[in-house]
């Protein structure tokens, strides 16, 4: 297991919709690529590569993704909390999806430079996988 204190930067830039909850999904497990959906009681919620599936609209923010370097161990604890710190300490927004082997982080494709360096001032290592 790892510690939780690495990170990757996802290739690609990433789009984050709402869509109704009566909305049919149709074939969006089909969707090749990162992608999440989340469904509660009042909202769909999907995040997906800018480039697949529907066309984004014109004034749509991009996204970029952190992955915390996993698989982590369940048992380990303030791994999410500490990254998240540091980026609200740089007032960078955020949006998260936890998996099971691991954590992903989302920030404006903008942000995305000041959070990999407040990141890595903070200790936390960028690995290249190049």
């Amino acid at each position: 297991m790892k510690s939780g204190f690495e990170f990757r930067i996802l290739a690609g830039e990433f789009v984050i919709e709402q869509l109704p909850i009566d909305m049919p999904l149709g074939n969006i497990f089909e969707m090749q690529g990162f992608f999440s959906v989340t469904r509660t009681a009042t909202e769909v919620s999907v995040i997906r590569g800018f480039n697949v599936g529907r066309e984004a609209q014109d004034d749509v923010l991009i996204w970029k993704a952190i992955q915390l370097d996993g698989p982590l161990s369940f048992e380990l604890t303030g791994v999410l909390s500490r990254y998240l710190s540091v980026l609200a300490s740089a007032a960078i927004p955020i949006l998260t999806i936890s998996t099971f082997d691991t954590d992903y982080i989302f920030v404006p494709a903008k942000a995305l430079p000041k959070a990999a360096d407040t990141l890595q001032s903070a200790g936390c290592q960028l690995l290249n996988d190049n």
